[in-house]
């Protein structure tokens, strides 16, 4: 019988990430730790997951090697819709990346925040929610000296780049960015070519982020003209939206319930210290099905891989 798995990612004492994994009651933990390794690129030694009746009255958690021969079934019923914590034991070779290791998709719309604060140095958090208009996001300007690899857009090119890099030359793509207005590369999903990741890569460095942080116009655009011509999309956001948290969810989740179609989402915010865009968050990639990121960019360090080729 098929299975669905939630699983809160959890390092130290931080949540940093909610992945939902299809598998079936006779997959072992064992078998589960290598789809993990294979979608995030996790080590299978880094893992611990912990499932809720393991916890005794006391507190304590049952683990020890065995456990993972066992198939799901003996700790998880098919009708059981508890959360698995899993675990990341060495932070120093494994962590939650904003992007998978592996984008499983064929078809993928990657939607990102370009408003002002993305413009910030990758070691600030001063995130402002009204940032004044200053700048439009179709502006252009010298790529090299605006954006070193200090600023959180930056480093959000670098690790898009990687991401496009990655996908098959069969998979197609495109990219929306919005700030006051929403903007897309192209009007339509293009093949994964060297060429048009380059093509598309080129656009993005030539913005300058600015303006506010108009979620519901860019999630709306995208569930009308993408949401039969796409297997999912990831929502990179690093503050809260303009609207109202609540009305937000509930429009997107209106939008989006003819196909259901699942919006990954990241918390590219540094210290993460914004509880209601994570929260917003969070709650969008639950209930539509996808995963949730919130990477420890201050652990990532400044990229000097260069954003164009």
């Amino acid at each position: 019988m098929a299975l669905t798995l939630p699983l809160m990612v959890q390092q130290g004492h931080r949540e940093c990430g909610f992945l939902t994994l299809h598998c079936n009651e006779t997959t072992t933990i064992e078998q589960l730790k290598e789809l993990i390794c294979r979608q995030e690129g996790w080590p299978p030694s880094a893992q611990q997951l912990v499932f809720p009746c393991w916890s005794t009255d006391g507190g304590a958690r049952r683990h020890c090697a065995e456990n993972d021969t066992v198939p799901l079934c003996s700790y998880r019923s098919s009708n059981d819709t508890s959360t698995v914590t899993l675990m990341l034991e060495t932070p120093a070779i494994c962590s939650v990346s904003v992007f998978p290791h592996r984008i499983p998709e064929a078809r993928v719309l990657f939607v990102l925040d370009v408003s002002g604060s993305m413009n910030d140095t990758l070691f600030s958090d001063t995130h402002t929610h009204a940032t004044p208009d200053t700048h439009d996001t179709h502006d252009t300007h010298d790529t090299h000296d605006m954006h070193g690899a200090h600023t959180k857009f930056a480093h959000l090119l670098v690790v898009l780049r990687a991401a496009l890099e990655s996908l098959p030359d069969t998979s197609h793509f495109n990219i929306l960015f919005f700030s006051s207005d929403v903007f897309e590369v192209w009007a339509e999903l293009k093949s994964a070519s060297q060429d048009n990741i380059d093509d598309a890569m080129q656009v993005l460095a030539d913005l300058l982020p600015g303006g506010t942080t108009n979620a519901l116009g860019a999630l709306h655009y995208a569930l009308v003209e993408y949401v039969h011509y796409t297997d999912a999309m990831y929502l990179v956001m690093d503050g809260r939206p303009d609207q109202q948290i609540d009305s937000l969810l509930e429009k997107v989740l209106h939008l989006n319930q003819e196909r259901f179609l699942p919006i990954h989402c990241i918390a590219f915010m540094p210290l993460s210290t914004d509880f209601l865009a994570e929260h917003f968050l969070l709650q969008l990639a639950r209930a539509t099905g996808a995963t949730y990121r919130c990477p420890n960019l201050l652990q990532a360090g400044v990229s000097d891989k260069p954003i164009l080729k």
